[in-house]
C-alpha cells in the first residue's frame, strides 16, 4: 500500500511539474503580448496626441479665418450702408431742390 502511494504522489509530482512548465510557458508568452500591447497603446496614445495638437492648431488657425473673414465682411457692409446712406441723402436734397422736372429724382 505504501508502495502504491508513493507511486501516485509520484506521478502527482510529475502531472504538477508538467502543469507547471505549460504554466510558465503560458504566462511567458502573456508577458509578451502584454508588453506589445503596452507599446501599441503607447504609440497610439502619441498619435492621438499628435492630431489632438494639429486638431487645436486648425481649430485655432479657422478662429483666425473667420475672424479676418467676419473684420471683412463687416467693413463691407459699413460700406455699402454709408454709400446708401449718401445717395438717399443726395436725393432727398436734390428732391427739395430741384423744379422736380429733371432726371435727379
Amino acid at each position: 500500500m505504501l508502495q502504491r502511494e508513493n507511486s501516485h504522489l509520484k506521478m502527482t509530482v510529475s502531472d504538477l511539474t508538467q502543469s507547471l512548465a505549460a504554466l510558465s510557458v503560458k504566462n511567458s508568452q502573456m508577458e509578451d503580448e502584454k508588453q506589445h500591447l503596452s507599446g501599441r497603446i503607447q504609440n497610439l496614445m502619441d498619435d492621438l496626441s499628435v492630431k489632438e495638437a494639429e486638431w487645436c492648431e486648425n481649430e485655432e488657425r479657422m478662429r483666425l479665418e473667420v475672424g479676418a473673414w467676419l473684420s471683412y465682411h463687416l467693413w463691407w457692409v459699413d460700406k455699402w450702408r454709408a454709400r446708401r446712406m449718401y445717395r438717399t441723402e443726395r436725393q432727398r436734397i436734390l428732391s427739395e431742390f430741384c423744379c422736380h422736372c429733371c432726371s435727379y429724382r
